[in-house]
This record gives structure tokens, C-alpha cells and sequence, in this order.
């Protein structure tokens, strides 16, 4: 596997796992109808999300390859800002809409 093909999957990897984090802080709200389907709840105030990726890279807990803090909430805000609509599930929305 050449080192480009590798960077690409840990970093989806590690945007899988900062998903996580930010649905567990109450950042992203997931869909249970529409599995992979994330939506932002709150856009103003990430600092769950942080502090819990803070803790668990502190106590290297995360299962991701991050090489830095700074990486995994990078990786937190790309997370967030990839996630649809607020309060809206995309895939619910276009069904109730037919």
C-alpha cells in the first residue's frame, strides 16, 4: 500500500473516531434510523468535544494514529463542520419530504 493510500485511511479513521467523540459531547446529534447520518446540534460551542479528545489523548486512550493534540481537534472541527444540517437528519428530512 503506498504511504498516500495509508495516509488517507488513518485519517478516515481518525474522523471516525472525532465523530464519536463529537456525538458523545452533545455536539453532533446522530440519526438511529439512518446509521452514518450526523447533524449538528450546537455550532457555537465545542468545547465538550475538545475536552473529552484532550483526556483521552492525555491518557492515550484513542484508537486513532493522531500525531498531536492539535491533530485530533483539527480532525474534531472537520468532523463538525462535515455534519449536516442543525437538528436535521438529511435522509429523514428528504423521506418526509415525498
Amino acid at each position: 500500500m503506498g504511504q498516500a493510500k495509508h495516509e488517507m485511511m488513518r485519517h478516515e479513521d481518525n474522523l471516525v473516531e472525532a465523530t464519536q467523540i463529537a456525538i458523545e459531547a452533545g455536539v453532533l446529534g446522530s440519526c438511529p434510523y439512518h446509521p452514518g447520518t450526523v447533524w449538528a446540534i450546537t455550532v457555537s460551542d465545542h468545547s465538550n468535544a475538545y475536552k473529552i479528545a484532550n483526556a483521552r489523548f492525555q491518557a492515550r486512550q484513542l484508537k486513532g494514529k493522531y500525531r498531536s493534540l492539535r491533530e485530533v481537534t483539527d480532525t474534531i472541527k472537520e468532523a463538525i463542520d462535515a455534519a449536516g444540517m442543525e437538528g436535521i437528519c438529511t435522509s429523514c428530512d428528504k423521506l418526509l419530504a415525498d
